[in-house]
């Protein structure tokens, strides 16, 4: 399926997959405007490890916990979060 009009915001994630280092998007917007598509169209030919979470409609903690199995799994550490305080906490795998 060809992917149609979308050639601005297709380059700025695509060079946001090729920049040194780490880099965050959050993309946000009206329901039914083709965000999903825009960002699985995006990564479909890089070679960058990427990460495509879509939040549900359940708790703030279970969303938070559940990206952070995600992050864990691909970049291989661990996050801890506290959600009452709301201060993450990064550790390296294998600290204490």
């Amino acid at each position: 399926m060809e992917f149609i009009g979308r050639s601005k915001e297709l380059n700025i994630l695509k060079k946001a997959y090729q920049a040194e280092g780490y880099e965050g998007i959050l993309i946000y917007g009206r329901r039914r405007n083709g965000k999903s598509e825009l960002i699985k169209h995006s990564f479909m030919d890089e070679t960058c490890k990427v990460v495509y979470f879509e939040a549900t409609k359940v708790s703030q903690e279970s969303n938070t916990l559940a990206f952070n199995q995600i992050l864990g799994s691909v970049f291989k550490f661990l996050l801890l979060i506290s959600i009452l305080s709301e201060k993450p906490w990064t550790l390296s795998s294998g600290s204490p």
